[in-house]
């Protein structure tokens, strides 16, 4: 069963960038995604009046099970529901999928309207 779940358990949060080998963004929120109670992955995230995704990553030794695009699925999701511009501050061919568009730097935006789901998504950088 799989789980995303928003979390401040700072050493569970430590733990799973240590094992992914990045640094940790500040002052953002954190959901951490589970495989039957197992913590799998992670995304960072941080609404303002524009919604920011920080990142999205998979423990090195859960990748290719399909987890990097059920996060990224979920969350898109759940922050369309602020109604706000979404931002990826990173760029992936992935999002272009559910309708976001390149803007300055190297940083993807999709209006909440123009969000789209498709049905397979299967791309780079998840």
């Amino acid at each position: 069963m799989l789980n995303l779940q928003l979390t401040e358990d700072v050493e569970l949060i430590d733990s799973i960038f240590n094992s992914l080998k990045k640094e940790k963004p500040d002052n953002v929120s954190f959901a951490v995604l589970f495989a039957n109670k197992t913590p799998v992955g992670i995304t960072a995230f941080y609404i303002a009046d524009t919604i920011h995704i920080k990142g999205i990553g998979v423990l090195p030794e859960e990748r290719g099970k399909g987890y990097g695009d059920f996060i990224s699925r979920v969350i898109v999701n759940m922050l369309s529901g602020y109604g706000n511009d979404i931002i990826v501050d990173y760029k992936s061919n992935y999002f272009y999928k559910f309708g976001f568009t390149d803007i300055e730097g190297d940083k993807m935006l999709v209006r909440v309207k123009d969000l789209k789901f498709p049905s397979k998504c299967k791309g780079d950088n998840v």
